[in-house]
């Protein structure tokens, strides 16, 4: 039965695998480690999967337990402090969960006004002059969002989005600083280069 005092309790999301893994982890008093693999399939991709793999203190894996991408999921494991293998990894998971944190904003100001903001934010921030993020963004076009009273308010939506990826890498996840702030510019390449399919053009040979 559902108790609504449970309702207001703090806690975090559940899942039956997140309590299996955690409870292996526990064991072994060893952290998880979360492996997103999206393997290319032609222009676009295979499906994506979460890969959790529990080790014993040695180092020496006791269970590899795999599920389907569920962006819910994948953040449980953001927000319990489980890393990815490595920081290029790391930026996938970030990235693909992007497109959960920027949904909402993307459905409120629709979609060709919320890209063209996002890409006029990012040019006129520090993040377009990291390499990976300044190699996608020569590609996007976009018409300029204009001055409308809207445009300040969707970059504020924004700018939150990223200040919170920054705190989940810093916080949750015990990345340094420095580290971070490359792991975000991946991760916003990342889902820059989704969003506007620009792998895909080059595979086509449409951006040179």
């Amino acid at each position: 039965m559902l108790n609504l005092d449970d309702l207001f309790k703090k806690g975090r999301f559940s899942h039956p695998k997140l309590r299996y893994w955690e409870s292996l982890a526990a064991k072994e008093r060893t952290v998880p480690v979360v492996e997103v693999r999206r393997p290319r399939d032609g222009l676009g991709f295979g499906p994506t999967s979460i890969v959790v793999t529990v080790a014993d203190k040695a180092g020496v894996p006791i269970d590899c337990d795999g599920e389907p991408w569920e962006p819910q999921l994948a953040l449980a494991t953001v927000e319990r402090g489980w890393p990815a293998p490595d920081p290029e990894n790391e930026a996938v998971r970030l990235g693909l969960l992007f497109k959960t944190f920027f949904a909402q904003p993307e459905m409120r100001y629709g979609d060709g006004y919320f890209s063209s903001v996002l890409v006029t934010l990012l040019l006129d921030s520090q993040l377009a002059k990291a390499p990976p993020v300044a190699e996608v963004l020569k590609f996007v076009r976009v018409a300029p969002p204009g001055d409308s009273p809207s445009k300040e308010d969707c970059a504020e939506n924004i700018r939150a989005v990223l200040s919170r990826a920054a705190s989940l890498l810093v916080d949750s996840l015990n990345y340094t600083t420095d580290q971070a702030k490359v792991i975000l510019a991946d991760a916003v390449a990342y889902y820059l280069d989704d969003r506007f399919s620009i792998s895909s053009g080059r595979i086509l040979g449409l951006y040179q």
